[in-house]
């Protein structure tokens, strides 16, 4: 699989923090020693960039979508933009916010809620997100965060998976990562009308 800027994850003390991303993207967990920056590409240089297809980002921020402190090092790890992030879900088990980084891909964060500081981002670019959504499941030894965000294309055709309460957005599903999604992800007959949402695998309670 490409993986276009690779970003190595990272364990915070005793507590396993892993971003497992849909698409061909980069994941990168809190707490992270610092990374050199790619060189910039020259403006005259840069190749056109596709639109990306969610509205989230034009409602202007609010004090309560601001990342918290103690996800401050995730953040700067993942050159995420503090301007652009939104929170779109929260509830029990965790939080989940949408963020463009530096180079103005696309990423989704998710943090436990019991395990402060615990969290990750991962970004793709807008032709990939555009084409195919983006995913992401945070562990911790006793909880875990499961997130998906769809382009606004794929809202009405999201398909339907195990799904729990907190979601802000039309464009987030935050999936139960104590159930097996593959059972619940009903397709359409009719392949060009169903949203391609590639489903992340159960792993937690996985022995159950």
């Amino acid at each position: 699989m490409n993986i276009s800027k690779p970003k190595s994850p990272f364990v915070l003390g005793s507590v396993f923090a892993v971003a497992l991303t849909v698409v061909l993207g980069t994941a990168v967990a809190a707490n992270a020693a610092n990374t050199p920056a790619a060189p910039p590409v020259p403006t005259d240089q840069a190749p056109a960039q596709e639109a990306l297809d969610i509205a989230l980002f034009d409602a202007p921020q609010q004090e309560a979508d601001r990342l918290p402190g103690d996800l401050s090092d995730l953040q700067a790890n993942a050159a995420l933009d503090p301007e652009s992030v939104r929170l779109v879900g929260q509830n029990a088990t965790g939080s989940v916010w949408v963020a463009l980084d530096a180079s103005k891909e696309v990423c989704i964060v998710a943090s436990i809620a019991a395990e402060s500081g615990v969290g990750s981002a991962s970004c793709v670019d807008a032709a990939k997100f555009n084409e195919q959504g983006l995913s992401l499941m945070v562990n911790a030894p006793t909880s875990a965060v499961e997130a998906y965000l769809l382009p606004d294309s794929g809202v009405a055709t999201a398909p339907s998976i195990a799904s729990l309460e907190g979601s802000q957005s039309a464009n987030l599903i935050i999936g139960d990562p104590t159930i097996n999604d593959a059972s619940f992800s009903s397709r359409s007959s009719n392949a060009s009308e169903t949203f391609p949402l590639v489903l992340l695998s159960n792993t937690l309670g996985a022995d159950e």
